[in-house]
Formats: C-alpha cells, sequence, structure tokens
C-alpha cells in the first residue's frame, strides 16, 4: 500500500513538474546586426502570441550612444502588444498563436505549420488559416543608401491552397516606442502629427515613407517606414493613433480627434500606426507577397566608406630576356565610415600577359571585421610570362 501511495506521489510530483514546465514561455528567436536586433516569440505550451515580433536597436546610430539596445517596435516583454491580422471572406484573424492579452484578445488563429525559426539572416513562420496558407518573414537587410544592415523587411506571403475564390486583406500593428520614449513623436513629411489621421485624407496620400523618434530637438533614436521602393508593397491605408484605439479594434477602428494620442479614459499618450492591404480576391492556388520596411534612422546620414590606396605604378617597364623582374606595388584598404565594416571581399585581377609571384598577397581575399580607421595593407607582385606582348616592349 505504501509503494502505491509513493508511487502515485511521484508521479504526481511528475506530472506537476510538466505542467509547469509547459507553461514556461520560450525565449524569443533573435538575428541581429551591429545595428539592428529583430525579435519573434517563439510561443508558450499554447503557443500564446507566437510569431509576433519586435525591433531594436544594437549599436543604433554610431553618432548617438544613447541610442544604442532601444526598443523601436516594442512587441512588450512578453512580445504581444504589436500584431497582424490577416481578414479572410470578411472574418478577421489573429495571425500567429491566441492571446489573452488586449492586443488580439479573442480573435481566431489558424494552425501552425513551420516554426518559428532562424535560418541566416531571416526569422520565418508559416501557418494556415482556412484555405490560406501565411507565411511570415522578418529578414536584416542593407539600407538603400547606407549598404549597412540597418533595415528590417516584413513580408507576408499568402497562398490560397483550397478549390475555391477567397477575399483576403492584412493588417500590420505596429506599437511604436522609440528608446526610452513611449510617447514617441510620429512625423509625416517631417511634421510631427498630434492628432489620430487616416491616409489617404483630402490632404494626405500614401507617403514613401513615415518616421518616428523619441525627441524633436535631440532625437537618439529614430525609426523610419519605408512603404515605397522597388520590391515594398504601399499600403491602400494607414492609421496612426493611439496603441489602445489600434489594439482593440483588428481591422478599422473609430478615431476621435480630440483624444490626440492618449489611450481612451487614460492621460498617456501612446502611439501607435497600422498599414493595411485592403481585400482582393485570390484564386485557387495563386499568392500574393506583401513587403514593407523598416529602417534605423540617423540624424546625420552617413554612407558606409572603404578607401582603397595603390602605390602607384610606372607609365611603362622595359624588360630585357635575362633580367625579367618583378614589379612590385603596395595596397591598403582603409576603412573611412563611422562603423564596423563586415565580410569584405577583394579580388585582384591580372590580364592574360602578367603572372602573380609566389609570397604575394592572395589575389582573392575577404575581412571578417574592419573598424573604422582600421587599415589592411599588403603588397602583389607582377611578372610577365610571355603570353601576351602588348603594353611590354622587348628588348
Amino acid at each position: 500500500m505504501r509503494s502505491m501511495m509513493l508511487y502515485l506521489m511521484v508521479m504526481l510530483c511528475l506530472v506537476c513538474c510538466r505542467s509547469v514546465l509547459a507553461q514556461v514561455p520560450q525565449a524569443p528567436l533573435t538575428i541581429e546586426s551591429p545595428f539592428l536586433r529583430v525579435l519573434v516569440n517563439n510561443g508558450a505550451s499554447a503557443n500564446e502570441e507566437l510569431g509576433r515580433f519586435a525591433i531594436a536597436t544594437t549599436g543604433g546610430d554610431p553618432e548617438q550612444l544613447r541610442g544604442q539596445n532601444k526598443p523601436l517596435i516594442s512587441g512588450g516583454k512578453k512580445l504581444w502588444s504589436s500584431y497582424t491580422t490577416l481578414q479572410l471572406d470578411t472574418v478577421n484573424y489573429l495571425v500567429g498563436g491566441p492571446s489573452k492579452n488586449r492586443a488580439g484578445k479573442g480573435l481566431p488563429t489558424g494552425v501552425t505549420l513551420t516554426g518559428p525559426a532562424v535560418t541566416g539572416n531571416q526569422i520565418d513562420y508559416r501557418e494556415k488559416i482556412g484555405d490560406v496558407e501565411v507565411s511570415q518573414q522578418l529578414s536584416l537587410l542593407r539600407g538603400a543608401y547606407t549598404r549597412m544592415l540597418d533595415t528590417v523587411g516584413i513580408t507576408y506571403t499568402l497562398t490560397n491552397r483550397g478549390t475555391v475564390n477567397h477575399d483576403v486583406g492584412m493588417r500590420v500593428m505596429l506599437n511604436v516606442v522609440c528608446g526610452d520614449n513611449n510617447s514617441a513623436l510620429m512625423l509625416l513629411h517631417t511634421n510631427a502629427l498630434t492628432a489620430p489621421i487616416m491616409l489617404p485624407d483630402a490632404d494626405n496620400t500614401i507617403p514613401d515613407t513615415w518616421q518616428a523618434q523619441d525627441s524633436l530637438i535631440n532625437p537618439s533614436v529614430i525609426f523610419t517606414g519605408i512603404l515605397r521602393d522597388n520590391a515594398a508593397t504601399p499600403p491602400d491605408q494607414m492609421i496612426f493613433a493611439d496603441w489602445g484605439t489600434l489594439a482593440d479594434d483588428s481591422w478599422l477602428p473609430a478615431l476621435n480627434p480630440k483624444q490626440a494620442f492618449m489611450r481612451k479614459g487614460e492621460k498617456v499618450s501612446d502611439p501607435a500606426m497600422a498599414m493595411y492591404w485592403k481585400p482582393v480576391t485570390l484564386a485557387p492556388g495563386k499568392t500574393i507577397t506583401i513587403v514593407s520596411y523598416g529602417a534605423l534612422g540617423y540624424s546625420t546620414l552617413k554612407h558606409g566608406q572603404l578607401k582603397l590606396e595603390l602605390s602607384p605604378l610606372p607609365e611603362k617597364i622595359t624588360y630585357q630576356y635575362a633580367n625579367i623582374l618583378p614589379v612590385t606595388f603596395t595596397w591598403g584598404v582603409q576603412n573611412v565610415g563611422g562603423f564596423d565594416a563586415h565580410n569584405l571581399a577583394m579580388k585582384l585581377t591580372v590580364p592574360e600577359g602578367l603572372d602573380v609571384v609566389e609570397g604575394s598577397s592572395p589575389v582573392a581575399m575577404t575581412m571578417q571585421q574592419l573598424k573604422p580607421d582600421e587599415m589592411l595593407q599588403g603588397n602583389w607582385s607582377l611578372v610577365p610570362n610571355g603570353k601576351a606582348g602588348e603594353g611590354l616592349v622587348h628588348m
């Protein structure tokens, strides 16, 4: 009897321990560069808020040390306050796992197929809502102007796996938090917004970019939303409003201009924004892709810069058959930008009539990292091989 009771107690303890362990949230999946970090919720036992994402700085703007390791797009401490809605045949679904929190609470969800999973510089998550397969991809990309990994691609791919047409639309709601300022300034055409707005309206169309920053006078944390470039899919509508209004309504909420960016019933300014792609008909087997970008903003924009220096070569070299000596020149690569350069590649291509002398620097090389003002140097020695005579004077 004692043995049976002891056995039951041990089993009960194991069941309780498993239950407790099952409820422990998994750490978010992350990808990062010297500038930005992307976090995606890895869920818990019930997949709560699975797939929701946030964006933060790592090094941020090299000119603004106060902007390091600060949130840009918040997901809350457990990554729940920003969320994406799929409208399928007029019904709103929550993309990702179910939510017990205010943002997206009570919305129906789909079935997880794969992920989230990290592959290189991206995090993928895939699920199925009704007949529609939804793929979410967050990726770190090089900025169009800086050429550094300071941009995040937000991509949704929708595929109709069923046998009938479906109308599908999307909303991406972002809880904007710039650094320590939860009341971030929202800017449109460089003008700070003071009241909620839906675009397009009588005065504004959908812009190329929008911006948020922690201070109007001396910003240290700046986020830029990029809506138009070669690959972006400009939204059909946009809303800038307080977070509570956008959190509580999963599609198009009513806006109260007198409320400014204050949450209803509170005295806290808490701006957020949402992008809308209106429903379109998706035929069986067809796919649509929606792309938007978020980038680190700079108080003073600097391009990544490398300087290559070569010692001068003589315009013409005269060789004698018995005295063919190599000609040597020195090369140097210096990082003259304001931040670390990574994964550099350099290659020397020589014409047919020349060979690189053994012992020279490699003709093709990669450098994992080059810090600001750091320089790498080397030498290449070239010697004629007799395979081509153009440009050479034989005596």
